[in-house]
């Protein structure tokens, strides 16, 4: 799969395996923005007025976060089709209870193992070489 499509577009399939690296590949992004959240609301408490840099870093932040969300969602609809599931499931995830329990779903729930709707069913890869039957 390209790798602008596997985290950016809303179509297609992906197994497990994938869709395990691209949560994995979101985790540090994750965990930076929060750092930059954190790092933006020092002093704040204190009542210290906002430096320039960090009125800048927040003008960044906000897109990153809005990324952030569209690569976890796209990755959960791709993943959600796999499973022969509608994208609207998702919509599941904003519910903090049951959105832990989509996650463990996407994770764990094989996938068809015939073409549905929205695709051709992914093809296991070989890891190690068949021996040839001669």
């Amino acid at each position: 799969m390209n790798p602008l499509k596997f985290l950016w577009s809303f179509r297609g399939r992906i197994g497990r395996l994938p869709y395990l690296g691209g949560n994995l590949l979101l985790v540090p992004w994750m965990a930076a923005m929060i750092a930059v959240i954190v790092y933006l609301n020092e002093g704040r408490m204190a009542g210290e007025a906002p430096t320039l840099a960090k009125l800048v870093l927040g003008y960044i932040v906000l897109p990153g976060w809005v990324l952030f969300w569209w690569a976890l969602f796209a990755l959960m609809t791709k993943r959600l089709h796999d499973a022969g599931k509608s994208a609207w499931w998702f919509l599941w995830f904003i519910f903090p209870p049951v959105g832990g329990f989509l996650l463990l779903y996407l994770q764990f729930q094989p996938g068809e193992d015939h073409d549905n709707a929205y695709g051709p069913v992914q093809r296991k890869a070989v890891l190690l070489p068949q021996p040839s039957r001669t």
